[in-house]
């Protein structure tokens, strides 16, 4: 008789076990493969297990071919509800439109996320850093204290540890990684500059990026995720925006490495944001750490410095630091952004920017928001030899799936 239990406790056990298993079976379509690039996407799966954190999808026509699935905020997937649940992936060139069997998966994560005492969380990836977000207030030695700030990306690492970015540069000591801020701000019919904090000159009262709290942190084998809530305050202490940013960071491939950003703004009073007067700057913006031979390129190839050029993407490419080969970064604006594709800031001297909404005014009521949503493309070799107008045109159009 007990033998009998235990035999049914035995039978049981695997049963549940494997129902607890999650085995469906997904189509995906619109794969473009690109010889050597290696694509990240996100995915919306309908009716997957909450609990279920990582998935294998192997094809049912080669079973050599696989690849992992991450569950993940959802940044750019289209049409995302509550009956979805978003996976983050990166498919090699050996995945093709197909079946797809998905099934639970377990592996160990390969980032690492870690704060320090100066107000900086760091993302490494096997132990190698590939960005630092400044939550906290950073102020440089010798450098004034009213451009003491917070809320942006320094440093961002090259795929063999070179610097990128410049933050506190002796030419603009406003500039600071790759941020998010605008020279034009009215609140009130006042003007604050949350380009130069205080003005350029500064005359006017400070307007700042100032931390809350952390909304998630999340490390795997595909993609390490992070989520902040911040608000735009002014000297006065009143709260005028609220601002939520989410970094994705996917794992480096040999020849790059993709950096998602969404950024969320909701405002608190009647306020209006504008670009610098004729040049529009004022957005997304990437300083450039000290280079030379840099190379600024579109899809319409070689660019010279401008402003306001509409674009959906655009590279600054460079030997870094005592090197002897290119590398660069790309920005790819996502086409749900508002007035697609904004104008461009461009600067040999080390400077992108993604100009919106440029010299036209946008108002807000309170409760109002917006979104803004980019791809950060950290590529080996020039824009040709990253591959950037490829990288673009999948992540413009990605692959598809359908779900049964």
């Amino acid at each position: 008789m007990q033998k009998n239990i235990i035999k049914l406790l035995i039978i049981f056990g695997i049963c549940t076990q494997c129902s607890s298993q999650t085995s469906d079976t997904l189509f995906l379509l619109n794969v473009k493969n690109e010889i050597g690039l290696e694509i990240p996407i996100e995915l919306n799966l309908p009716k997957v297990q909450d609990n279920e954190k990582l998935l294998l999808a192997k094809s049912l026509d080669n079973p050599d071919v696989e690849f992992i699935l991450q569950k993940t905020p959802s940044f750019f997937s289209p049409n995302y509800s509550s009956d979805y649940s978003c996976f983050s992936t990166i498919l090699t060139n050996s995945v093709s439109d197909g079946e797809y069997r998905i099934t639970s998966y377990d592996e160990k994560p390969i980032f690492k996320i870690e704060e320090n005492k100066n107000g900086q969380l760091t993302v490494f990836e096997e132990g190698n850093p590939a960005l630092t977000y400044n939550f906290g207030m950073q102020l440089k030695e010798g450098v004034p204290k009213r451009y003491q700030r917070s809320s942006y990306i320094h440093p961002i690492y090259d795929l063999e540890g070179n610097i990128l970015t410049d933050d506190f540069p002796d030419d603009h000591y406003h500039h600071r990684g790759l941020s998010w801020m605008w020279p034009k701000i009215f609140i009130d019919s006042v003007r604050y500059d949350l380009w130069h904090i205080y003005g350029q000159q500064g005359d006017l009262e400070g307007i700042h990026q100032v931390f809350e709290k952390w909304l998630m942190k999340e490390v795997g084998p595909i993609c390490a995720t992070f989520g902040a809530k911040n608000i735009w305050q002014l000297d006065s202490g009143q709260k005028v925006m609220d601002e939520w940013v989410y970094v994705k960071v996917y794992k480096a491939n040999e020849n790059s490495r993709a950096i998602d950003i969404k950024l969320v703004f909701k405002a608190s009073v009647e306020i209006g944001l504008e670009g610098q007067t004729k040049k529009g700057y004022g957005g997304l913006n990437f300083r450039f750490s000290p280079r030379i031979e840099t190379k600024i390129t579109s899809q319409f190839g070689k660019e010279e410095d401008s402003d306001l050029k509409s674009l959906p993407w655009a590279d600054q490419s460079a030997i870094f630091g005592d090197n002897n080969y290119f590398s660069g970064v790309s920005i790819f604006q996502r086409k749900s952004n508002n007035n697609f594709p904004a104008g461009w800031c461009l600067r040999h001297y080390g400077f992108l920017g993604v100009e919106w909404p440029g010299v036209e005014r946008y108002n807000m009521n309170p409760g109002e928001t917006f979104t803004l949503s980019f791809r950060i493309l950290v590529h080996q070799g020039n824009a040709v030899e990253g591959s950037v107008e490829s990288a673009y045109k999948i992540f413009s159009d990605p692959p598809v799936v359908e779900y049964k």
